[in-house]
């Protein structure tokens, strides 16, 4: 390993997405990780990029600094999918809630976004008998999982990057020969760093519907949602309104919607939240609603069945979420094992969707001078090429 290179810790989303950026924009980057989304990766969920619904939409993070962080990663997204990024796709996606909702801030950074009392010719996601709806539909971008993470790892080493595949531990990050680690290293980060701000784990539950055909609209998007009932029909354990999610992905479908709080202790075990009314899918109990209500949603809307049986998979993920609402998602500078330390963890259930934002904010905690003198010159990819130069537009606008 060279000297003096940038070590990130952690290969997920936020660990490679992370990498490359620096790596096109003038650093010298090595990855270290103990996990890749790859054929070897172990069914641990902790490890939270091997289970994402994918879509860029900032859901469950807490952060003072949302809007610019989401802004940055949708411009590179949109980017990505105007340049005919492999595994980034676009959907029509609506969030329907069955009672009157506030808009969220986000909303006004969505593309082609409509409040759906506006719509007159899309069919509105809706389960039978459902009261009048509100919400609104936007265009969503979608990253392909796996096929988008082994890409971005592709990239990378195409970049002149470098990835080490080992555990860390808290007693070797002194000994690693750089000047700067970013910590990228998630649900592990308490095992290796201070942690100060209360630590919350999110556990959800992906349902997978293989061999299926996408549902689109008029103009050929594929159709997805998010769809949050009265709590009478499907609520949290704290007895809260909760949600269900769609999103047809290539030749499947992927369900979900179930966000329990809780934690893990040393061994990853959990503790906490859990639902009564499940479903057996394979050795995991999923809550009854993830199925029986985007059944429901489907057929009355779409007119298309989603079959029990053998074609459908289950997983469960945990999202390391941190407990506060002004600093949940951690994405500072610190000194610690005589390195500075930059964090970016704590991203709950929106790794995908703020990756490229946290990413160029990294870049800004770690830059401090002017970085185009730094520009390494042009890359051999022309997929690597583009992207160096939207993310340095982007960080020095």
């Amino acid at each position: 390993m060279k000297e003096n290179v940038i070590i990130i810790i952690g290969g997920g989303v936020s660990g490679i997405t992370t990498a490359l950026t620096l790596q096109l924009l003038g650093f010298d980057t090595t990855v270290i990780a103990e996990h890749l989304v790859d054929d070897e990766a172990p069914d641990d969920p902790r490890f939270a990029s091997l289970y994402p619904a994918a879509s860029v939409i900032p859901h469950s993070v807490q952060s003072s600094r949302l809007a610019s962080l989401f802004t940055d990663s949708l411009v590179i997204f949109k980017h990505l999918f105007e340049e005919e990024f492999e595994h980034v796709d676009k959907h029509r996606h609506f969030e329907l809630f069955e009672f009157p909702r506030t808009l969220p801030d986000y909303t006004r950074h969505l593309h082609n976004f409509s409040p759906i009392d506006k719509c007159r010719d899309e069919p509105i996601p809706r389960r039978t008998d459902a009261p009048k709806l509100h919400g609104w539909v936007f265009d969503c971008f979608v990253a392909e999982w796996p096929d988008y993470m082994q890409q971005l790892y592709t990239l990378y080493r195409q970049s002149g990057g470098t990835i080490r595949r080992e555990k860390i531990e808290r007693n070797q990050i002194s000994t690693l020969p750089a000047d700067v680690i970013i910590n990228c290293s998630g649900i592990w980060s308490v095992d290796l760093f201070s942690e100060a701000t209360e630590q919350q784990i999110v556990r959800g539950h992906l349902v997978h519907a293989l061999n299926m055909k996408a549902v689109s609209n008029k103009a050929g998007l594929p159709c997805s949602y998010n769809y949050t009932p009265r709590k009478e029909v499907y609520a949290t354990p704290q007895n809260k309104s909760s949600d269900v999610y769609f999103y047809p992905i290539k030749n499947r479908w992927v369900l979900g919607g179930s966000r329990q709080i809780g934690s893990l202790d040393g061994k990853g075990n959990w503790s906490g939240d859990t639902h009564h009314r499940n479903i057996h899918i394979g050795d995991v109990d999923v809550p009854r609603p993830v199925i029986e209500l985007n059944k429901n949603i489907l057929q009355n809307t779409f007119g298309v069945h989603l079959k029990s049986g053998n074609h459908l998979k289950a997983q469960v993920g945990y999202r390391h979420s941190r407990g506060n609402k002004e600093h949940g998602l951690r994405l500072e500078k610190d000194v610690a094992h005589r390195k500075t330390i930059i964090h970016n963890y704590g991203h709950g259930g929106a790794g995908v969707t703020l990756s490229w934002g946290c990413a160029l904010q990294v870049l800004r905690l770690l830059a401090d001078d002017d970085i185009r003198g730094k520009i390494r010159g042009a890359q051999k990819s022309p997929v690597l090429k583009s992207l160096q130069v939207k993310l340095q537009k982007v960080y020095l606008n």
